[in-house]
């Protein structure tokens, strides 16, 4: 056991065993330089932590361990870490799914090909560590992961956020504080702080040899802040008689300047050829002897330099693989020498990759060693861009065209690499890095389509982040300075600016985008042709003419059904919401979603998800709306994609406040309110009050409703929320609003001719009118709900007649209307609404009962997610691939289905995902 570590060794146990058991965990160590992380890491994969440790059997207790470092050096080449890692196990790929085995190994450079889709090689290692968990528990161990490539940082995070019923345990360990930090902070961290004073007491004895009186103990304890490394050094480095008091301690101490300085002193009594084959071991990334010996030679140090530096205990030679002692005396050797000398050892080692055929890696090194201006290594670092960039790694192809940046001399040559280091930064999800790129790179240049480039990039970043009054000044900037140029391209650029003045429910800046978009010229080509239509038919909907906004969306569905085009399906959905057409938003979003699972692309998910599963609860299907939104959410957060988040929070909000379940519905508005806290939207807080609203409005609260209701503005939210704030309005008194908002309603159903739409503003008159004139308007509301696919709000419309007979003293007429609204709530599972219909119901003579749950109540959205897929007759492989999971947690959550439904095979599951759920296929 190491020394004073018991606590956190026996939490290593814990995330071993549990892996075992088939639980899968992650886990991050955090501790200042030398306080005993590698230590912890070597003994989590031997007997310190109780594991049995596996190299090749198969034995059911063995384990697989895979290992890996993070080297400063080798920090910005692509998917380095990532390769290091699983570079034992690549011959498994072959037991991938073509599309996430292609783009791994195009990651690692094992073919040509391109991995454009970043979230699709964190998938790829996903699902390999899932398949290898299937014969044995798998550990991953990663040292200093601080100073891994930002690509490998992302996909073991990814893994980490979707490791579930795996047999896989990830353990990382990182500098705190870092001169990089790591920048991924929601994972469950085990501090590794300094140890306590009996552990100092048995550090100094173990590595003295004999006592260490107290006043001793406590001075060094102190001294070193109770590191343990440090302790560790003062232990070899003073004597029997300083430790045990008979002689004082020297002044200063050995580490006063820290544990590095400590080594550095030891690295400073070696051979001078030493100290020159160690400075560059400490500049190489590769590990490998080969290299760190031909660089030497050509500094004229010969083969066996380095011996010196072993028998002192600063590195060990094994295998071929020369490995520092510690990082700390790598970072020693660093300091301890002169610029003039580290460029040196870059040059050597640049020149033995290059012979070598690495041009990446000597690329960096030929850059570290650059003095100045240097076309020549500015071009390899572009060469190296482009190769990060077919690969996906898309960070390490931003520093290289960064660090290419610096060493031209042209100005307007700059501004081209920096928007382009820029560009990759935002496809890695950097955000802050693209944005201080293109603000270094803007007064470059006086270029107006590099401008223009500049400035569209910097709104997209600044749409992605929320920031949606910002991105829209960006981008309307760029689309009018380009539009004489190139309207083409102004036109794409309006379309992102209309998204941003959408979120933020900027309803001038909408109109005046759809005046732009009106008077370009972009001929007759169907792609641009639906972005005017979608632009021009947006701003008749935030100028409120609805009726002017139906014919240009309408021929902008019309052109996306032919063009199929992922984006233009994209915003094919949203259109179609504005339209209040329900069947093509959900087909668009369908589309879209099921497009993203065909080929493996997470990160498209979250977004499309977030409108499918709306048009999912329009529909009735509750429990897929909110299975897709759930999904969406947890992509969202496991892609890094924040600023999708709250939207998705909004949505499950809203499913919570249908279902009349309090508290889900409140901790999910405040969780999407202090998302989006840095960021307001009107979109988020709207749908938020929206969410509210329905809450208290199922619980017979139309005051507080419309308090909620009544501020709304979004127009589409606004459209959404129409029969709920004239309901709330009707019951809450306040009949002039609801007489108003009457009005809006039947305009918009007016211009639409939507079944559901029309429905409504019948059902709202049916609220207003009295006797015939009620019956008259309840009527003509049902019978457009037979042409619509509204479940809930038919309901809503039988409840309503019912009561208004109810009241009218009709109480025969009145069973024949609520007791169908009863049923369709109970089916639904609204469970205020059905409440309010069951006691309707007594107060007509008639009693009902509430059905018991049903048994598909009772899955998880996960677990309905995986239901659904399996009752299509995939394979479990299959969903793995659709849900992004591995296949083991898709079998561990069907035995749960199969469990929870009381079933044992997969035909019975498609009868209760059919019959008992209704919504086969919903997912798309």
């Amino acid at each position: 056991m190491l020394v004073g570590r018991e606590a956190e060794c026996a939490r290593l146990r814990e995330l071993v065993e549990a892996a075992r058991a088939g639980r899968s965990g992650a886990l991050v160590l955090r501790g200042e330089a030398g306080a005993g992380k590698t230590a912890l890491l070597d003994a989590v994969v031997d007997a310190e932590v109780g594991t049995v440790v596996g190299t090749g059997a198969d034995g059911a207790d063995d384990l697989l361990v895979l290992r890996a470092h993070g080297v400063e050096s080798e920090s910005e080449l692509p998917y380095a870490g990532l390769h290091q890692l699983l570079r034992p196990v690549l011959r498994e790929l072959d037991g991938l799914a073509a599309p996430q085995a292609d783009a791994l190994r195009a990651a690692f450079g094992l073919r040509v090909g391109h991995a454009d889709e970043r979230f699709l090689v964190s998938l790829a290692v996903l699902s390999l560590l899932g398949e290898l968990s299937e014969r044995r528990p798998v550990l991953c161990v990663v040292d200093d992961a601080h100073w891994l490539d930002r690509g490998s940082i992302d996909a073991l995070a990814f893994v980490a956020r979707r490791l579930e019923a795996e047999r896989v345990a990830l353990v990382l360990a990182v500098r705190d504080p870092a001169a990089r930090p790591f920048p991924v902070t929601d994972l469950a961290a085990l501090p590794v702080g300094p140890l306590e004073p009996g552990a100092v007491d048995r550090v100094l004895q173990r590595h003295g040899g004999g006592p260490v009186h107290p006043d001793v103990r406590l001075r060094l304890g102190t001294a070193t802040g109770g590191n343990a490394l440090a302790l560790a050094e003062l232990g070899r480095a003073l004597t029997r008689e300083q430790l045990s008091g008979e002689q004082p301690l020297p002044e200063p101490l050995p580490v006063t300047a820290g544990v590095e300085q400590a080594f550095l002193d030891r690295v400073r009594r070696l051979p001078e050829e030493t100290r020159t084959a160690l400075l560059v071991a400490a500049a190489d990334d590769t590990g490998r002897l080969a290299t760190v010996a031909a660089a030497a030679a050509r500094r004229g140090v010969a083969p066996d330099a380095l011996a010196p530096a072993e028998q002192a205990g600063v590195v060990a030679v094994d295998g071929g693989a020369v490995r520092f002692r510690h990082p700390l005396v790598r970072s020693a050797v660093h300091q301890g020498t002169t610029s003039t000398e580290r460029r040196a050892a870059h040059l050597a080692l640049a020149a033995v990759l290059r012979e070598a055929g690495d041009a990446d890696r000597a690329a960096w090194h030929r850059a570290a060693a650059a003095f100045g201006p240097d076309p020549e290594v500015a071009g390899a670092l572009v060469e190296a861009a482009h190769r990060a960039r077919a690969r996906g790694a898309y960070t390490a192809a931003a520093a290289a065209l960064t660090r290419a940046a610096d060493l031209v001399p042209d100005r307007q040559c700059r501004a081209h690499l920096l928007t382009e280091a820029a560009y990759h930064s935002w496809r890695s999800g950097r955000g802050d890095a693209a944005r201080r790129l293109l603000d270094q790179a803007r007064p470059l240049t006086t270029d107006p389509f590099l401008r223009a480039d500049i400035d569209r990039l910097h709104g997209v970043v600044e749409l992605g982040a929320g920031v949606s009054i910002v991105a829209y000044r960006l981008l309307r900037r760029a689309a009018e300075e380009i539009a004489a140029h190139d309207p083409v391209r102004a036109l794409e650029m309006l379309a992102l600016a209309g998204e941003a003045g959408s979120m933020a429910s900027d309803a001038q800046a909408e109109i005046e985008l759809g005046e732009l978009a009106a008077g370009l010229d972009v001929g007759e080509d169907p792609r641009p042709r639906f972005f005017v239509d979608l632009l021009v038919g947006l701003a008749h909907h935030f100028a409120g003419d609805p009726a002017a906004a139906a014919a240009p969306l309408t021929r902008a569905l019309a052109l996306a059904h032919d063009l199929a085009e992922p984006g233009v399906l994209l915003a094919a959905g949203r259109a179609a919401m504005y339209l209040g057409d329900d069947a093509a938003a959900h087909r668009f979003s369908a589309a879209t979603v099921h497009r993203a699972r065909e080929s493996g692309e997470v990160g498209a998910v979250p977004i499309a998800g977030q409108r499918l599963a709306l048009s999912e609860l329009f529909a009735g299907r509750w429990a897929a709306g909110e299975a897709t939104a759930t999904e969406a959410l947890r992509l969202a957060h496991d892609t890094g994609q924040e600023e999708l988040m709250p939207l998705a929070h909004d949505w499950i909000a809203l499913h919570a406040a249908l279902r009349g379940h309090d508290e889900a519905c409140r901790a999910n508005v405040e969780r999407a309110r202090a998302i989006a806290a840095s960021r307001p939207m009107g979109l988020i807080e709207d749908s938020a009050l929206w969410a509210l609203g329905l809450l208290d409005l199922g619980r017979g609260e139309p005051a507080a409703a419309l308090t909620h209701l009544r501020p709304i503005r979004h127009p589409v939210v606004r459209g959404f929320s129409a029969l709920d704030r004239i309901e709330a309005a009707h019951q809450g008194g306040d009949l002039a609003a609801a007489r108003a908002w009457l009005a809006e309603a039947e305009q918009s159903a007016a211009a639409t001719g939507q079944p559901w739409a029309l429905a409504r503003a019948a059902h709202a008159r049916g609220l207003l009118a009295d006797g015939a004139d009620a019956d008259a308007a309840f009527t003509e509301a049902l019978g457009h709900h037979e042409r619509a696919d509204r479940p809930f709000e038919r309901a809503r419309t039988e409840l309503a007649f019912g009561v208004a007979l109810r009241r009218a003293r009709r109480r025969a007429d009145a069973r024949r209307h609520l007791r169908p609204a009863f049923d369709a709530f109970e089916q639904l599972g609204a469970v205020p609404w059905a409440e309010r219909a069951q006691a309707e119901l007594r107060a007509c003579g008639q009693t009902v009962r509430r059905r018991d749950a049903a048994s598909t109540d009772r899955l998880t959205p996960q677990e309905l997610q995986v239901a659904r897929f399996v009752a299509e007759g995939l394979t479990n492989a299959d969903v793995a691939a659709r849900l992004f999971l591995s296949r083991r947690t898709v079998d561990f959550h069907l035995r749960n289905v199969f469990t929870k439904l009381g079933i044992s095979s997969r035909t019975e599951l498609v009868r209760f995902v059919v019959d008992g759920v209704g919504e086969r296929g919903a997912a798309g």
